[in-house]
């Protein structure tokens, strides 16, 4: 897979050989539940703990009573976003990486953009380097670190090392 920053840098890098992400499907919703009937603070009943799917991944056993498991549902679908490479969940708060939306291995259809680039995420059976890494999601979308350009790309125009609180 060709990878592409947006301004056309291509890193490759690995200490481990290449590996398929787990299998994504579009199931998104509660795969097992409690049985017994409790009652959540959104004002809804449901059961005493429950599990999600999200995209294919299974959470543990959520055992919390703030949100029932349809309000749960409901509130990761409006603040979670898929990987435009692997199409896995990124939640608020999760680095994110910047591709070009032209790069080999892209999914365009499942992909949220920042301009012409896609969001991916940085778990390191995706992404390929930290290189990569261009600030993080949030509830209101994008929140770049290095001025809308990854790590590699703001290195290379400085010619000084960048950090960042990742």
């Amino acid at each position: 897979m060709a990878l592409e920053t947006p301004a056309g840098l291509s890193v490759m890098a690995s200490t481990r050989p290449e590996t398929a992400p787990p299998q994504v499907t579009e199931e998104f919703g509660v795969v097992a539940r409690g049985r017994l009937s409790h009652p959540y603070r959104c004002g809804h009943w449901g059961p005493s703990w429950f599990i999600l799917s999200v995209w294919g991944e299974r959470t543990e056993k959520i055992k919390q009573w703030t949100k029932c498991p349809d309000c749960m549902i409901k509130l990761w679908k409006e603040i979670m976003i898929r990987c435009g490479v692997c199409g896995r969940h990124i939640f608020p708060g999760d680095g994110v990486a910047l591709y070009s939306g032209k790069s080999d291995g892209v999914r365009l259809e499942i992909a949220t953009k920042v301009g012409d680039s896609v969001i991916g995420c940085m778990r390191c059976d995706c992404c390929q380097s930290g290189a990569f890494f261009a600030g993080n999601w949030s509830p209101s979308g994008f929140q770049p670190r290095f001025g809308g350009c990854t790590a590699a790309e703001a290195c290379f125009a400085t010619g000084a090392a960048i950090a960042a609180d990742v």
